[in-house]
């Protein structure tokens, strides 16, 4: 069985074929569905085609980082939690006994 499939989406009034893995169908569908909706609200308000793709495109790439961004931040704590209960363990070792 082939681990590619070829789709076809539609975001603001385009056909875009692309090729995927199959095991990423589901979620690529689910983005190009919420990429049109956002495009068609942008879309009504500014009524600008090209406007309304780059400030969808804007709404997803700043989601994109901020979930990284939380993503590093979360990693962070867990290394300044083990930091800490190392620095416990010290303290006790050394300065309480």
């Amino acid at each position: 069985m082939e681990d590619k499939l070829n789709i076809t989406l539609k975001i603001g009034g385009l056909e875009i074929k692309t090729k995927i893995n199959r095991e990423d169908e589901e979620i690529t569908r689910l983005a190009a569905k919420e990429l049109d909706r956002y495009f068609d609200l942008y879309n009504k308000r500014i009524n600008n085609r090209e406007q309304a793709l780059v400030y969808t495109a804007l709404l997803f790439a700043v989601s994109y980082y901020r979930e990284k961004n939380e993503d590093f931040l979360g990693h962070l704590a867990g290394e300044i939690s083990e930091l800490n209960a190392s620095l416990q363990e010290f303290i006790e070792q050394n300065i309480n006994s």
